[in-house]
């Protein structure tokens, strides 16, 4: 079976967490003692892995003698370095398989009386020689320079290079003229943490030298790092987009220069992530109508309100079951703009800045629809607010169609003169203002739309006057109206049928001036008529 292998990065930052933060330690441990292969391939994570690796290894060999100690009881003396701490060689060769590797390491041999021992290191390392001080030995730290300093005024990304010199009682010493070298790379301070538009985002200090920085999360107070993002150094701040909502999480960062990174702030920085609401606002008949999606996690929801060059204010907190506001004390004509937050456990989401602009306007509440002779009239209402009317039509079953754009608040009429004889229509209008639009009567006004029939000629003859007309497409026929010059119109007679496009009035009297005029009509519906109408004279 083939064995596990990690990159350098995955056992650096799982080390990382098994040491405490300390990134020097995890650093020299998957460097140096972490088993490989010749070809340079990692086959362990963390420090435990070695431990069992050794563990395992002694116990085979002390299953040869009597009471011989068990793995577990090894890796109990082992682990994190508690009782047994094997040095450098052992720690890599022992249950390698992968490499043939020598055992011996050098050891202390004790000398009478405290000797002392003088190690130079750059940096703030305490805690690294703690143990030494329990032994015979004593410990005197001190900075030793061989390309510069590491001080509070250390610049990021600056490799230094350290070695120690050790001291007998003879004055004899002997120092590593190589060195070890290692690139400053500083810890990274989190500035704050909240809820923004579409995710959580969070913010720290940048450093100059970083070359980039690495993003971690995890779940609220369980769990252990991970990844989520790596950024450029220049960047300041992160927005992460893969959280859920009404889930709490704690985030932390880390400075990277090359393959070398920084200490970072294990605690990090904890938000619960309360998506913001997607609103819409349109106008209704007595106000503007706020509406967000449902949350079925969100406490309530608060409604904001501003004007041009006002700041929001909190107009209403609606329950968690509440999708839709209606604000009804507005002025018509005035320009609105709205924004929801929702709030869970006391932790408010983020927010549209921006938040959504409409203009108040009244709603066309009266409107009609006539036939005229030139086509089919739509009249309606005066509405606060308007700089404008869309009418639209539609027939039976159809959908809304945009007929025609009516500027000006005060012109309330359209005549459409593309209306088809015999044909019903729907007509409805909206008012605007800019980009805002009005509520409408989505039912609309009917119209069975009927030509006029034109009055063609009038002929006095001996059976009585003869009056001729257009015919007006689909009708059930024709109404023939009379009157004499100075009265009103009276209806005198009926005709059927649309090709019936003549009439004789048999009880026109001699002498007598008459005015005639004509409508179409199909049911109830009847068509515009000319009101002037054709003058005669009978002379019989």
């Amino acid at each position: 079976m083939e064995k596990k292998t990690y990159t350098f990065e995955e056992a650096q930052n799982a080390t990382l967490e098994y040491f405490g933060g300390d990134a020097l330690a995890a650093r020299v441990w998957a460097n140096k003692y972490a088993m490989k292969d010749s070809a340079g391939n990692i086959y362990e994570e963390t420090p435990r892995d070695m431990h069992w690796r050794i563990a395992n290894e002694i116990a085979r060999v002390e299953a040869k003698y009597p009471n011989g100690l068990t793995a577990q009881q090894l890796f109990d003396l082992l682990d994190h370095f508690k009782y047994i701490v094997p040095q450098g060689s052992p720690m890599t060769g022992i249950g390698n398989d992968f490499q043939v590797a020598s055992l011996s390491n050098c050891f202390v041999i004790g000398m009478d009386g405290k000797q002392r021992v003088t190690i130079s290191v750059e940096g703030d390392l305490r805690g690294t020689f703690d143990e030494l001080h329990e032994s015979d030995i004593s410990v005197e730290i001190k900075k030793f320079r061989k390309k510069r300093s590491l001080d509070a005024n250390a610049y990021a990304g600056k490799t230094n290079t350290y070695t120690v010199r050790a001291y007998n009682s003879t004055g004899q010493s002997y120092c590593y003229q190589t060195g070890v070298s290692a690139v400053y790379v500083p810890s990274t301070k989190l500035l704050s943490i909240g809820n923004n538009v579409g995710g959580i985002r969070i913010n720290w200090s940048r450093q100059s030298g970083v070359s980039n920085y690495i993003i971690y999360r995890k779940f609220a107070g369980q769990g252990s790092w991970h990844q989520i993002a790596k950024v450029s150094g220049y960047v300041s701040s992160y927005l992460d987009k893969t959280v859920s909502s009404n889930t709490c999480y704690s985030y932390t960062v880390k400075a990277v220069v090359g393959s070398a990174s920084g200490a970072y702030n294990q605690s990090g920085l904890t938000e619960t992530y309360v998506s913001a609401p997607t609103v819409s606002v349109y106008n209704i008949t007595n106000g503007v109508a706020i509406k967000w999606a449902h949350s079925s996690y969100a406490d309530n929801f608060r409604i904001y309100r501003k004007t041009n060059g006002g700041s929001w204010q909190l107009i209403k907190i609606a329950n968690s079951n509440d999708t839709v506001y209606y604000d009804k004390a507005v002025t018509r004509g005035t320009s609105y703009t709205y924004t929801v937050r929702a709030s869970y456990k006391n932790v408010l989401s983020s927010y549209d800045p921006a938040g959504k602009a409409i203009i108040s306007i009244d709603a066309p509440l009266t409107i009609k629809a006539e036939n005229r002779v030139s086509g089919a009239m739509v009249s309606w209402n005066k509405c606060a607010g308007a700089q404008g009317y869309y009418v639209y039509r539609k027939t039976s079953g159809g959908s809304w169609v945009r007929i025609a754009t009516v500027s000006g608040i005060s012109n309330l009429q359209y005549l459409d003169t593309k209306a088809q004889s015999g044909t019903t229509y729907y007509y409805t209008v909206r008012a605007y203002n800019g980009s805002a639009l009005s509520t409408y009567d989505t039912a609309g006004k009917s119209l069975l739309f009927l030509y006029t029939p034109r009055l063609v000629s009038a002929e006095s003859t001996r059976n009585g006057v003869v009056i001729n007309y257009t015919k007006s497409a689909n009708c059930d026929g024709y109404y023939i109206y009379r009157k004499t010059p100075g009265s009103g119109w009276v209806r005198i007679k009926h005709v059927y049928g649309a090709n019936n496009v003549s009439f004789t009035d048999t009880r026109a009297e001699k002498g007598t001036t008459y005015i005639y005029t004509v409508k179409a009509f199909k049911g109830s519906a009847m068509s515009g008529y000319f009101a002037n109408g054709i003058e005669i004279k009978d002379k019989y």
